[in-house]
């Protein structure tokens, strides 16, 4: 720059020293405004065991409790600390890998907004004073019953305790699963076609031809790593058994859809109608499909039909939706191939989703009915803001006599709860896993606990009368009678386990399926004829979850919140989906925002215009605290419904950038 000729005015008058003064003032009074918080440490040992070595990392084996998918899990500590999560490549299911709520679940480890303990009307309390609590409570249920609420449990040794102490006050253990992913009514068509509501494990590495109606397996699904090393694996294979074949028929745009080879976006109810219209091209009797409508895509239905029946026995046909017809359709369709059995097993099927709406409806009415004396929610589940009457779960919870939340950070469900038994986090407790039948997987902590928690399970058997002692002897003395039973020697066998995360002796099969039910052929056949719902309205809704935060019982955690969504690419707010023709018919674009309005709920979010996404879906996330998808969900027929919801949609006239 040349230099100021005398005549040009000077930028400043300021000169170097003045300067410098009036930074140095700026910067002292800026940090003397700023408030230090509490600083919290987890210390390394101050005299180390001779086994440890100091900055030398040490791996175990463990089981992820992040989801009821219990992935096979390596967790690397150092110096006493947990300081990463991968997978376990010798774990059967999982393989080595391991999802984003798994990598993150560490983080919610060393939260600083964990319980410190146990609560008592939001005061601190002992845990004596918790116990003595929950036995005046117990003692006093009357003709109530008590009613647990849960996940999911993958746990053998769990799910005994818990339906023990439900059936010893004639109580209730309702599972749920809140993944939109993972609808109720796929349960139910398979418990109508096989007699157990279970669903089929899949094998992709062994499809040829894989045909999804709606269903997010590689994003948001059940057993999501499961499904991706098997649906890897079959695409690695091409150059052996040729090139898979995978067909996406959905509305929103899912990751699955994106990673799919022929994607046909369509509404919930044509998709609805495709199932059954090709179920009834494949040559099932035409007078179980009364009412049928017209196909909106009969060149579709002819060319999934051709592929699927050149690969009979070597194909898949899942479907997402919510509607319990189209999953019937579906179950048939892979019985008409000859999948069941090859790629699909019903034998041996996935134990890592259950639950049935129409059993937490029932609560849900018991509940209301005030027929409940006592309720406890289980880590993992938040129904005051996963269900569709939240509200009204969160007045009954603070009107009733005993309710108590085992969680290890706070929940809208915690809230309305008198007492909160603060929880153990999953890297701090024993446990075990099983999401196949016979294939069963520890869960050993890796650090002691931090604070004055306690393990679930532990807290269960107390309330339940047992005697007092520590989760991992209840654990062992399990295995030694189940698990291990016919091991020569318990003791190697439980130390083998412990180093591999799983047992080689495999547990008996039938021991964990529920007795099976006779097939329902009345209740196909009027699954099938039921009408569709919904199918001449302008906007629908589908609820989503998204990759980072999922059901939103890990939504607190920063790490999972800043993870941008692989499609929006947007981090820590919920964005709705929309098509770029619905947004040039409402007049709107990237982070305008819209109000969408289910019945009586309404929900604002910006819009994230998305190529594929069918013109008037809706993709709303769920999981998110401001803006809460699920109060969109409905209940109808007995089921609560995720996707095709009749919707308004209005723009707001705010932006968010």
């Amino acid at each position: 720059m040349a230099p100021n000729k005398p005549d040009d005015k000077p930028w400043t008058t300021m000169d170097r020293r003045a300067f410098l003064a009036s930074l140095g003032v700026g910067v002292a009074s800026g940090l003397a405004a700023c408030q230090q918080l509490p600083v919290h440490y987890a210390l390394p040992f101050l005299v180390a065991p001779e086994t440890v070595t100091p900055g030398a990392s040490v791996h175990y084996a463990s089981t992820c409790t992040a989801c009821p998918a219990a992935c096979g899990l390596m967790v690397t500590v150092r110096d006493g600390r947990p300081i990463k999560l991968e997978g376990d490549p010798q774990h059967p299911a999982s393989a080595g890998g391991l999802c984003a709520l798994g990598q993150a679940h560490i983080r919610e480890l060393y939260h600083s907004e964990r319980y410190k303990g146990p609560l008592i009307g939001g005061a601190e309390a002992s845990w004596d004073q918790v116990d003595a609590e929950v036995k005046r409570g117990l003692d006093q249920l009357g003709s109530r019953k008590l009613a647990i609420v849960s996940p999911p449990v993958s746990s053998p040794t769990a799910r005994r305790a818990l339906e023990a102490f439900a059936s010893a006050h004639n109580g209730w253990f309702i599972e749920y699963d809140a993944r939109p992913a993972v609808p109720s009514a796929a349960l139910e068509a398979w418990e109508l076609v096989t007699g157990r509501a279970l669903l089929p494990a899949l094998d992709f590495s062994r499809t040829d031809v894989l045909v999804s109606f709606g269903a997010d397996f590689l994003g948001t699904g059940a057993e999501v790593v499961a499904h991706t090393a098997g649906y890897a694996a079959r695409r690695r294979a091409h150059d052996k058994r040729g090139p898979l074949r995978h067909v996406q028929v959905e509305g929103a745009l899912s990751l699955t859809g994106a990673a799919a080879d022929e994607r046909t976006p369509v509404s919930a109810h044509d998709q609805r109608d495709l199932a059954l219209h090709l179920l009834k091209r494949l040559g099932v009797d035409a007078s179980i499909l009364p009412g049928l409508r017209e196909c909106s895509n009969p060149a579709l239905v002819d060319r999934l039909a051709t592929l699927l029946s050149e690969s009979r026995g070597a194909s898949v046909v899942i479907s997402g939706s919510d509607d319990l017809g189209e999953q019937v359709a579906v179950a048939l369709i892979n019985e008409k191939l000859g999948n069941v059995g090859t790629t699909m097993d019903v034998t041996r099927p996935s134990l890592a989703t259950r639950g049935l709406d129409r059993e937490l409806l029932a609560l849900e009415e018991a509940l209301f009915a005030g027929q409940i004396g006592a309720l406890f929610a289980m880590p993992g589940i938040d129904p005051v803001r996963q269900l569709p009457n939240g509200a009204e779960w969160a007045r009954a919870l603070e009107e009733l006599p005993l309710a108590v939340t085992l969680s290890d950070h706070e929940t809208t469900t915690a809230r309305s709860c008198r007492i909160v038994a603060a929880s153990h986090h999953g890297l701090e407790m024993w446990g075990d896993a099983m999401t196949r039948p016979g294939v069963v997987a520890l869960v050993q902590p890796t650090i002691r606990p931090l604070l004055n928690t306690r393990h679930p399970i532990e807290a269960i058997l107390r309330w339940a009368g047992e005697p007092p002692t520590s989760y991992l002897t209840h654990l062992q003395r399990s295995w030694r009678s189940r698990t291990l039973a016919s091991a020569s020697d318990f003791d190697a066998s439980w130390a083998r386990t412990l180093s591999t995360g799983v047992p080689s002796i495999s547990a008996t099969v039938s021991e964990f399926l529920p007795p099976p039910k006779p097939r329902n052929t009345a209740g196909i056949h009027a699954a099938l004829a039921a009408p569709t719902s919904h199918a001449d309205v302008e906007f629908t809704v589908e609820l989503m979850a998204e990759v980072g935060t999922g059901d939103g019982c890990h939504a607190h955690n920063a790490w999972l919140r800043e993870l941008p969504d692989p499609l929006t690419r947007v981090a820590w707010e919920p964005v709705v989906r929309i098509s770029p023709a619905t947004a040039t018919r409402l007049g709107v674009g990237d982070g305008d925002v819209l109000a969408v309005s289910v019945g009586r709920a309404t929900v604002t979010m910006a819009a994230r215009l998305m190529p594929g996404m069918e013109p008037g879906v809706l993709g709303v996330p769920v999981g998110f605290a401001a803006a809460n998808g699920y109060a969109l969900a409905a209940v109808e027929g007995g089921r609560i419904r995720t996707s095709g919801l009749a919707a308004q949609v209005s723009a707001t006239g705010q932006h968010v950038k």
